[in-house]
């Protein structure tokens, strides 16, 4: 499977251009459908439905909510986009028009990519940065990075070259005229508003456990080489269990590292037997990673080295494997609520009252190892703090470069009144999206159930104080799939880590990156505090922080900007 499109809305002599272009150019595009004033393509292998109007399609997987069905073709008429996201669940753009004017949705879960760009006289999308350069070169958007390193993390709808927005996943973005009209046809305050939330944590589990069986095996679509990539952590491990389940063949994939820490490989082993499929795995290369190495063209800049090194491995496995779908439990941690904080028992004594938020302050000892004490004392103090509307990091930024505010993110909006909770839980998922990476060429499709729109709506039901229950994170999850995973797994309070990598490539390449950071373009855009870099780069010691991170995203931020020039 794929899911790469190219679409292009605007008028017809123009539309004829650009597709005798992309006949010359790019022979491999698969056009399946040339409207009036929408055309689209797509990378053979990428499902799309069609409305028999020729008037909309969408690119990607749709079911309906009511009979879980696989739709085959678009209905007619086309619901609006608040009915259709209603209605309908997947991983998918929808595309539309009528007359000159137009429209993007894209669902909830950010399963199919979506980018904008205005080519006069046409309006082009596209999954990714390949594809959308078919329509003009790329330029990079340099005052990009001031937010993209002010708000780690923060995906919004602006990307790092000039012109193009990102649709933000459960938005939608109709063209009427020359206007823009952006709206919220799917918001996530809807499904964790007080008068929706679970008051039982069983029910929670059984809600949740239904959503999980529901979803996870429909998005394998005709899939007949399906890999997991299972690390034997408990969200990776629900997937594996949710397809075994529901009788899917598919296989599965693991990495480890050199060192302990990172190597989970027994924890997979498990799964892999108890659902009964095979498993490939993967050991990490001790080679010295190229931080100065230039990444393929992308929207923003992608992971760092180390990570890409990791992704590059996993991806040649995948290949040689014959492979036509890879899932994986990205976004388990955020869609199951795995929060660090107090806000759960905050949260408990306002909407439940003194007994509960003492029960709840009891599991947040537990969960952390503490005593009742330390708990309520970092509940309190969390409680006369102001809620942030999300988190700075001005960490080897100039005196002048962090920005002040936060561009906006639709489901960010008016949360000063939500329980802290429940803020964190929405931000959580949104955060997940800044790791999830765009289609690539010659790669297939990847895509992570756990943010199926049917999970995501039942886990946003669950209060935050629920999650803690007995002093577990992310208990629901592990009640839910009680029976159907190995205890061993349910049970586990660790998880893999990836630090002694991230440490050894750091210590390793400091030269390398001060090189990169300190005389590279980066560095002429004002940005960055020369003199910060310097000291913590030239410490002797191993770092007892994790700012070292941030340096080699610094890096990965500054190859990103070369790769431009080639």
């Amino acid at each position: 499977m794929r899911l790469r499109f190219l679409a292009a809305a605007g008028p017809r002599d123009a539309l004829d251009q650009l597709s005798q272009k992309l006949a010359a150019d790019r022979p491999k595009l698969e056009q399946v459908l040339c409207g009036p004033h929408l055309a689209v393509w797509v990378i053979p292998g990428t499902p799309a439905i069609a409305a028999p109007d020729g008037t909309a399609i969408a690119v990607g997987l749709v079911f309906d909510r009511a009979s879980g069905r696989r739709l085959e073709r678009l209905p007619d008429p086309v619901p609006a986009d608040w009915q259709f996201v209603e209605r309908f669940w997947g991983a998918y753009v929808l595309l539309t028009t009528r007359g000159h004017d137009h429209g993007a949705l894209r669902d909830p879960s950010g399963g199919v990519t979506a980018y904008h760009r205005r080519c006069e006289p046409l309006d082009i999308y596209a999954s990714d940065a390949e594809l959308l350069a078919a329509s003009g070169p790329l330029e990079p958007d340099p005052a990009f990075l001031r937010h993209w390193l002010t708000f780690p993390a923060l995906r919004t709808g602006l990307t790092g070259v000039r012109g193009v927005r990102e649709i933000v996943p459960g938005t939608a973005h109709a063209w009427v005229g020359r206007e823009e009209r952006v709206t919220l046809p799917w918001n996530p305050w809807d499904h964790a508003a007080p008068d929706q939330a679970i008051r039982r944590f069983e029910d929670g589990a059984d809600m949740l456990r239904e959503a999980v069986l529901h979803a996870v095996p429909r998005l394998l679509g005709d899939s007949a080489g399906t890999v997991v990539q299972l690390s034997g952590g408990l969200d990776s491990s629900i997937v594996a269990a949710a397809l075994a389940r529901a009788g899917r063949s598919f296989r599965a994939v693991t990495f480890a590292t050199v060192t302990p820490d990172g190597d989970e490989r027994g924890y997979a082993r498990e799964v892999a037997e108890h659902c009964g499929i095979a498993l490939a795995e993967l050991v990490e290369e001790r080679v010295a990673p190229d931080f100065a190495e230039i990444p393929p063209l992308a929207l923003r800049p992608p992971p760092n080295a180390l990570l890409r090194r990791l992704h590059r491995t996993m991806s040649n496995h995948l290949a040689l494997a014959g492979s036509d779908l890879a899932i994986d439990g990205a976004g388990g941690d955020n869609v199951f609520c795995a929060l660090s904080t107090s806000s759960p028992s905050l949260d408990a004594l306002r909407r439940k009252g003194p007994r509960a938020g003492l029960a709840a302050l009891q599991d947040l000892a537990r969960l952390h190892g503490t005593t009742l004490w330390a708990a309520a004392r970092a509940a309190s103090r969390r409680s006369r703090r102001a809620r942030a509307a999300w988190p700075r990091d001005d960490a080897f930024l100039g005196p002048d470069a962090a920005l002040p505010a936060r561009a906006d993110h639709p489901w960010l909006r008016d949360v000063t009144a939500v329980d802290r909770g429940t803020l964190e839980h929405v931000q959580s998922i949104a955060g997940i999206f800044h790791f999830l990476a765009d289609p690539a060429p010659g790669e297939i499709a990847v895509l992570h159930p756990l943010l199926a729109q049917p999970v995501l709506e039942a886990c946003l039901r669950i209060p935050s104080w629920l999650w803690i229950r007995g002093g577990r994170d992310r208990a629901v999850a592990r009640e839910a799939f009680r029976g159907l995973l190995p205890d061993s797994i349910l049970a586990r309070r660790t998880k893999g880590s990836l630090v002694s990598m991230f440490m050894t490539g750091y210590m390793g390449q400091r030269t390398a990156i001060e090189g990169l950071l300190l005389e590279g373009k980066l560095s002429q855009t004002g940005l960055l505090d020369h003199a910060a870099i310097r000291d913590y780069l030239r410490r002797e010691s191993q770092p007892d922080d994790a700012r070292y991170i941030r340096l080699i995203d610094l890096a990965s931020a500054e190859t990103w900007l070369r790769s431009f020039d080639l």
